[in-house]
């Protein structure tokens, strides 16, 4: 397991996003977003790229495996890490149901923890991935139009051509923030149990 504190600026990118790839770099004004729900502090970025262009104080990579990382970081003899509290997870898009789950299990076990999450709108509707959303989920915000993903090669936007959805989760405390932040992206709903 890897566990970095942040090296990099968060306006430091080095992946292609190239058509057809599983990279799709969140853009600065989202992760701005992101941080105003979170007090300005995102604890973990667990599907960070290598140089943790989100900006969060611990992540992981492609290669520290996010799926079997204790999240918690329990097992770090290093130094005491704090269980993270705030984390912005944009999973790739090929298997989000195995994420949105790590995800939520590390959630279950820090009652304290919350998660914003960026995946394709079509994973509300995934068999695998619908009942994680049902029954997890506090709110979801369906994006209006589609969201410029970040294309570091070209220095500029790239439109995908599929629509977004940000989910909220864990505790509730800013579930508030969370809709007063992300509303004016698009339609927020809440998912009936």
């Amino acid at each position: 397991m890897i566990v970095q504190e942040t090296l990099f600026p968060t306006d430091t990118v080095t992946k292609v996003d190239e058509k057809g790839s599983d990279s799709w770099y969140t853009p600065q004004h989202i992760i701005t977003k992101v941080e105003t729900v979170f007090d300005g502090h995102i604890d973990l970025d667990p599907c960070a790229n290598a140089k943790n262009t989100v900006g969060a104080q611990y992540y992981f990579t492609e290669a520290d495996d996010c799926l079997s990382c204790d999240w918690s970081f329990k097992d770090c003899e290093e130094f005491y890490i704090a269980p993270p509290r705030t984390i912005y997870m944009n999973p790739p898009y090929s298997d989000s149901p195995s994420f949105l789950q790590r995800m939520c299990e590390y959630l279950w076990e820090q009652p304290e923890a919350s998660a914003i999450t960026l995946t394709k709108e079509g994973s509300l509707f995934n068999v695998g991935s619908q009942d994680i959303f049902k029954f997890n989920a506090k709110a979801i915000c369906l994006v209006r139009g589609r969201l410029k993903f970040w294309n570091p090669v070209k220095n500029e936007s790239n439109t995908p051509n599929f629509d977004v959805a940000f989910g909220y989760w864990g505790n509730g405390d800013r579930l508030e923030k969370f809709v007063e932040t992300f509303k004016h992206l698009g339609m927020i709903v809440v998912p009936h149990r």
